[in-house]
Parts: structure tokens; C-alpha cells; sequence
């Protein structure tokens, strides 16, 4: 069966959730074991609570429920009276109707998803599941814990598409195995429709492909289900959704604890299927290759966001740990991040483009390769951003702690960034990229090679673009700490640089570049040597190019005063039709694109 056949036609799924299966019925249906290897060990229910003609297994794996005396599905869960649609977090019961959260028409308040959601009619008591086919039109649906275990049954087959028809409150299933591994995938498509499956802990600590899935085949698709409270730990390739999964997510939300060894991700472990419109809030921490969303992808993920905290070795992100290849489009990353190298914002390591995205969390390491956004970049980076604060060692960057031949447009970077060496307000090492509108606003200090924007640019292009914090260290430069035959054109820097040596306005220092149209607007300060444009200039070309008369009139360039930046006739050249314009105040030129 085709990819595009099989998950193209699930989205239909939804039109009939329901069909014509009761919402109120006896579960009369006698015993119903699920076929697995083995069963509950014990009647599901307190004495046949959900069906009430016999005992119920679980299909080999105990839902764990005290009520029953043994390991049952956790209390009564009658299929009809009070319990049947309108239970404790099932929908109506006692009080639960549409009042409650501002429900509308036919919809009722869901307690454990926190939604108001139109009822599916589902038998609570029936075998293996409360309704439907499994065919596209007509699902199976999902009410109770037994028939949410029933779906990787052997019995139940694969290619089947499920509904969840009723939130669940999973914390007392015990011994929980993921649905499908490597060797044998999961193979379908579930709908959670809006509902939670809440409190499931999945404690394998010495396993691989471990989550509520420990394999989504590529032909599988889940959308839009909810998955709270959930405590996952295991070894490599762990998520709270999906271990790996290799099929298509949409709308999926997840929250708890996630921890492994490597390749762990608040969603997914490993990820070589589309991500759209998913969250985690999840805390995640790891050894290596781990993300708020995603330990490691190599396909797109679009429109996502993960907000817990994340903690792990190499390849730490905010959002995904390593993106192989793929993409991410319109994402975020709000939680914190620390790691032993190449840890970012958003992304640890990335081969993937990156646009539309932001990261706001504080980045912190002892290694090399630290950014607020990509600790070790190698795909292109556009209209994206970063406000956290970065400390790391070598090569730090507010947006990027490493770049190599890419192009970074409209991007910016507002955090403040400690590092050891070559760290930059923008990008901490950025070699033989082109860097086009985009600015740098926190300070940055570093003990050598330290830049406003670029700390060590190694034959980039950097053009209309700014820095406007301050700068501290060895070989500082209020825009570039150290260039190595860089090509740098109208942009400026505002900062006030304290330099120990070697340290110049726009420019630390280097062995070459060329730098046209430029300015500084802050004063150097420091130890010597300085200069007001730059230090040491040993085969620059400077064209045009201007520092302020309060720095040491030292190295090229022209001095102005502050009368003289207010002037735009001291800009000799310049294009102030589509470049640059004056502006009164702050009585310096600006770039147009500000």
C-alpha cells in the first residue's frame, strides 16, 4: 500500500468516527480476550464492571488498575448509567454537559484533554474495540484501556485506522509495552480527535524504539491526540509519542519526563516522517542527540513548538538535537538548554534550512559549538531569531556558534554571550558565508576573538547588517573580532568595545579584508593596540568608512564627530536612495531594511 493512498485517506476518517454503534449498551458480549500472548491475570473491572458477561484480557499487556483487585483497567468503567459517555474524564456525568468551559451546541467538557469536543458514540464494553471496522469511513473506536491495547494485537492485523472516541487515564496500566518495533512496525493511522491519553509511564530503561509507539511505519499517521503526564525512559531512540517513527505527525501534543541515552526527543526519538503542528512541554535530558521535540530528523518539521527543558551531551536542542537533512519552517523553542557541545536554542546540529523560527531559551555549555540558535550550523538560516543568553567555550554565537558556506538572511540575535574564545554577538565562527540583514544587540565577552556581530569571519561576506552591543576581550571588534580576507560592506556597529589589545571599533584585527562603507559609532577603549576602525589592518582595503573621534585615531579610516555622523555629506559615496537613510534622532545613518 502507498504512502500517499493509505494516509491520504484517513484524513476522511473523521466523517464517520461514530457510525451507527451505540452510546449506551450492557457489554453483555461475554469474554473477550484480545489474542495476546497473554492475558491481564485478572476480570477487568470490579466483577465484570465493563462487560458485564465475563472477564476481559488485556491483550498482554496489564492495564493495572487497583479497583479490580489485581491488575485490571482501574476502577469501574460500566459501559451504561452514569459511566457509559458521561464518567469521571469521559465526557457529560455529573455536571460535565456543555456549561462547563464554555461548550457550544453539541459539544462537552472532555476534563482530562481540557476541551470541549462534540461526544462519538462508542460501546465502553465492547471487543476488541467500541465500534466501527477499521476501514477509513468507519474506524475502529477507542473507549476503553483494553481496546486502546487491542490496536497492536496480531489479531487486529495492520493498515487499520482507530478513533479515540474517549480520553483515558492511563496511570495505573503497568509493565507497558510500545505499540510495534523494528521488526515488526506499527501500521496504521490514529485519530485522537482532540482527546488525552494521560499519566503513562513507560519504564524500559535498557531498550531501544521506546514510546507509546516503538516504531511508526512509514505508511502510519497519528493527528491530532493529546499525551499528558506521560514518564518514558529508556535507552536509544525514545520519545513519548514514537521511539522512531517514520510516518506522518499532525496536531500531536505531549507533556511529562522523557530521559535515554541517546536519540530522545519529547516527541519523537528519530524522526523520518513530516512534523506539523506539534508541541511538547516535556522535560527531556539524555546522553546524546536530544531535542525538546525531536531527538534527530531528517524531514520537515513545520508550524511546532516545544517549551521544557533539555539536557544531554552532544547535539542538544531546544527543539531537535540533529537535523540530518529535512527542514524547519515557523518553529519554536522556549526552554532552556545545556549540553557538552554542539548544543543551540533551537537546534544542537542542523543540515537542515532553517526559517520563520525563534528560540528564546538560555544555551549553556563548556564545549565548543554554542548557539541561541544552532550550536553547529550547516544549512541555510532565514528570518529567524534568538533572545536567550549563550555561555559556552569556543565559538559562540547569540544565533549560531558555527556557520560554513551559507548564506544567513534577516536574522537577528538579542542575548547576551559569555564565551572562552571566537564568539560573536551574531555568529561565533562563520567561514566563507554570506551574511545579509541581520543584526546582533546583546554585549559579548570573550578572552579573544570576540565580535559584536561575527567573532571570527573567515572569508564571509557580511553586508547591510549591524551590531549594536558591547564588546570585551582580546582581538575585539565592535562588529567582527577577526577577519581572514572578509568582504565587509555597509553595515555598522554601536557598541563600545574595551579591548586587551588588538581591538578596534568595527574590526579587532587580522591578516586581511576589505571593508567599504562602513562605520562605528562607539569608542574603543582598552589596552594597546587599538584603532578607531580597526587595529591591525595588515592587508586591508578600507573604502569610505568612518569611527568616532572619541576612539584612537589609529589604523584607516576617517574620524567623524557626533556633528559629523548627523551630516550625510561626510558619507562620501554612500547610497542613501536604497541603502542607507539619515535619521534625526538618532543623527547617524540607519539601513533602510531597520
Amino acid at each position: 500500500m502507498s504512502r500517499g493512498l493509505f494516509l491520504t485517506g484517513f484524513a476522511l476518517a473523521t466523517l464517520n468516527c461514530g457510525g451507527d454503534e451505540p452510546t449506551d449498551v450492557d457489554g453483555s458480549g461475554g469474554e473477550t480476550s484480545s489474542g495476546g500472548e497473554t492475558s491481564s491475570g485478572g476480570d477487568v473491572g470490579s466483577g465484570g464492571d465493563i462487560g458485564s458477561g465475563g472477564d476481559e484480557a488485556s491483550g498482554g499487556q496489564a492495564s493495572g488498575g487497583q479497583a479490580s483487585g489485581g491488575q485490571g483497567s482501574g476502577g469501574e468503567e460500566a459501559s451504561g448509567g452514569e459511566q457509559g459517555l458521561g464518567g469521571e474524564g469521559g465526557f457529560g456525568g455529573d455536571g460535565s454537559g456543555g456549561a462547563v468551559g464554555g461548550c457550544l451546541g453539541d459539544e462537552q467538557y472532555d476534563e482530562l484533554a481540557d476541551a470541549c469536543l462534540v461526544p462519538i458514540a462508542c460501546n465502553q464494553g465492547g471487543a476488541p474495540f467500541g465500534g466501527g471496522d477499521g476501514t477509513v469511513l468507519t474506524p475502529y473506536l477507542i473507549c476503553s484501556i483494553a481496546q486502546l491495547l487491542a490496536i497492536d494485537d496480531p489479531a487486529t492485523g495492520t493498515a487499520k485506522y482507530f478513533t479515540l472516541a474517549r480520553s483515558l487515564d492511563l496511570s495505573q496500566v503497568q509493565n507497558f509495552t510500545p505499540f510495534g518495533n523494528s521488526g515488526a512496525p506499527f501500521i496504521g493511522a490514529l485519530n485522537g480527535a482532540g482527546r488525552a491519553l494521560v499519566g503513562l509511564t513507560i519504564d524500559l530503561p535498557g531498550n531501544a524504539e521506546v514510546g507509546l509507539f516503538g516504531f511508526l511505519d512509514s505508511v502510519s499517521r497519528v493527528q491530532d491526540l493529546q499525551l499528558l503526564d506521560f514518564d518514558v525512559t529508556g535507552d536509544d531512540t525514545v520519545g513519548i509519542l514514537a521511539g522512531s517513527g517514520y510516518g506522518i505527525v499532525i496536531g500531536v501534543e505531549t507533556s511529562g519526563i522523557v530521559a535515554g541515552g541517546g536519540v530522545v526527543g519529547g516527541l519523537v526519538g528519530f524522526s523520518s516522517g513530516p512534523i506539523e503542528s506539534c508541541q511538547s512541554s516535556a522535560d527531556v535530558s539524555a546522553s546524546s542527540t536530544v531535542g525538546g521535540l525531536v531527538g534527530q530528523s531528517d524531514d520537515a518539521i513545520t508550524d511546532s513548538r516545544a517549551s521544557g527543558s533539555v539536557q544531554g551531551g552532544t547535539h542538544a536542542g531546544g527543539l531537535v538535537g540533529a537535523m540530518d537533512g529535512g527542514s524547519i519552517v515557523d518553529s519554536q523553542a522556549f526552554g532552556a538548554v545545556g549540553g557538552d557541545a554542539s548544543v543551540g536554542g533551537l537546534v544542537g546540529t542542523s543540515s537542515g534550512d532553517i526559517s520563520g523560527c525563534e528560540a528564546s531559551g538560555a544555551v549553556s555549555s563548556l564545549g565548543n559549538a554554542v548557539g541561541g540558535l544552532v550550536g553547529a550550523n550547516g544549512a541555510e538560516v532565514a528570518d529567524s531569531r534568538a533572545t536567550g543568553n549563550v555561555q559556552g567555550g569556543t565559538f559562540v554565537g547569540g544565533l549560531l556558534g558555527t556557520s560554513n558556506s551559507l548564506t544567513i538572511d534577516d536574522c537577528e540575535a538579542s542575548g547576551i554571550v559569555l564565551g572562552t574564545s571566537t564568539s560573536g554577538g551574531l555568529i561565533g565562527l562563520s567561514e566563507f558565508d554570506i551574511v545579509r540583514d541581520s543584526r546582533a544587540a546583546g554585549n559579548v565577552i570573550a578572552g579573544g576573538t570576540v565580535g559584536g556581530l561575527v567573532g571570527w569571519a573567515d572569508g564571509s561576506i557580511i553586508e547591510s547588517s549591524l551590531a549594536s552591543g558591547a564588546v570585551g576581550g582580546a582581538f575585539a571588534g565592535g562588529l567582527v573580532g577577526r577577519s581572514s580576507n572578509a568582504l565587509i560592506e555597509t553595515s555598522y556597529a554601536l557598541g563600545d568595545v574595551v579591548g586587551e589589545g588588538d581591538s578596534g571599533g568595527l574590526i579587532g584585527g587580522g591578516t586581511s579584508g576589505s571593508v567599504t562603507d562602513c562605520y562605528a559609532f562607539g569608542t574603543v577603549t582598552g589596552t594597546a593596540p587599538l584603532g578607531g576602525l580597526i587595529s591591525t589592518a595588515d592587508d586591508f582595503t578600507v573604502v569610505s568608512s568612518y569611527y568616532s573621534d572619541q576612539s584612537p585615531a589609529v589604523g584607516p579610516g576617517t574620524a567623524l564627530s557626533a556633528a559629523g555622523f548627523a551630516n550625510q555629506a561626510s558619507f562620501v559615496a554612500w547610497n542613501f536612495v536604497t541603502v542607507w537613510e539619515m535619521s534625526v534622532p538618532p543623527a547617524r545613518p540607519l539601513l533602510r531594511w531597520e
